[in-house]
């Protein structure tokens, strides 16, 4: 797990990806709830994308920790939605069963979950 600001970015091996992402699901719903409880207006925001990172340590001394980084990250980072997103990377490393929890969305292709909606980042609030 890495630590940017108020994000978190996980990583899964490629054979824990359905399990990942369905705790990524539960996470966002967990926490979801427990913002709405508190009448707080923000929610979780969750991108999956799949493919190669670089990962381990990184700095000398003090400042030594450990980071991923790579085009994978950047990629997840930028995916628009205010709810869930796959890429289509991502989507194709899931197994049928955790498939339907997703609908196609474009452009540019992304998977959101079938229960959100999918408003760009620009659009505007009602």
């Amino acid at each position: 797990m890495k630590f940017i600001g108020d994000a978190i970015l996980a990583v899964f091996p490629p054979e824990g990806v359905d399990r990942g992402v369905r705790g990524l699901l539960e996470l966002k719903d967990a926490a979801d709830q427990f913002m709405i409880k508190h009448g707080w207006e923000c929610r979780l925001v969750v991108k999956v994308h799949f493919g190669p990172v670089a990962a381990g340590h990184i700095g000398a001394g003090a400042s030594r920790r450990y980071d991923v980084l790579g085009k994978t990250v950047n990629v997840a980072a930028r995916l628009e939605t205010p709810g869930v997103a796959l890429s289509v990377e991502a989507f194709r490393q899931l197994g049928p069963e955790v498939r339907r929890c997703f609908k196609k969305h474009t452009p540019p292709i992304t998977y959101v979950r079938q229960e959100d909606l999918h408003r760009p980042r620009w659009a505007k609030r009602t």
